[in-house]
C-alpha cells in the first residue's frame, strides 16, 4: 500500500508546477511593448491608457446597454 505522504508529495509539485506555469502565462519581458499598439478608437467609451497585461497599451471602456451582448476584444 502507498504511503499517504507520496500522494501527498504528488499533490504539492503538480500544484507548485500549475502555478509556475500560471507566472509564465502573465510574465512581460523587456520588450513586451516595444511591438506598438494596435490603434483603438473609443467613441462612446473611455479610453484607459497603460491597461494591458504589461502595462503597454490603452483599451476602450463601453458601457453596455440595457439587453446588449457581453464581449471582450482583445485590442493588444
Amino acid at each position: 500500500m502507498r504511503s499517504p505522504h507520496l500522494s501527498s508529495r504528488a499533490v504539492l509539485v503538480l500544484t507548485l508546477l500549475g502555478a509556475a506555469s500560471a507566472q509564465i502565462l502573465f510574465y512581460c519581458t523587456e520588450g513586451a511593448c516595444k511591438a506598438g499598439c494596435k490603434p483603438v478608437e473609443c467613441d462612446g467609451g473611455r479610453l484607459i491608457q497603460n491597461a494591458t497585461t504589461c502595462g503597454c497599451c490603452p483599451i476602450c471602456v463601453k458601457p453596455l446597454g440595457e439587453g446588449a451582448r457581453c464581449e471582450n476584444t482583445e485590442t493588444a
